[in-house]
């Protein structure tokens, strides 16, 4: 999702819905990146929407020893210009009092 989409998403959001909070922090393992949550009252519940912006992983390297109890790690290149978003929707759980991966039925 680009970020006129995004923005068009929470305009939505804060005219059609009560809004508890809405805040963006940087990432903590990303310089570039950030972590945006908005959390609102809506006809199915208290919702939360979480959208992340980190740099594209551009390549994966796996370092390892082929000796017996040889340490694994994995080594990843990430992009200058290129950021991708990731979108999660959760919906409060009044019996378990936590939020809980929400279930949508979208239609096209």
């Amino acid at each position: 999702m680009n970020n006129d989409k995004w923005g068009d998403v929470v305009e939505k959001i804060k005219s059609g819905f009560a809004v508890e909070a809405h805040s963006i922090v940087p990432h903590a393992e990303f310089d570039k990146g950030k972590i945006e949550t908005i959390i609102f009252a809506s006809p199915m519940g208290r919702m939360k929407i979480i959208r992340t912006t980190t740099p594209r992983v551009l390549d994966r390297k796996t370092v390892y020893s082929n000796r017996i109890g040889g340490k694994v790690a994995v080594q990843y290149e990430y992009s200058d210009s290129e950021m991708v978003d990731t979108m999660r929707i959760f919906r409060w759980d009044e019996n378990r009092e936590e939020w809980a991966t929400a279930q949508l039925e979208m239609e096209n």
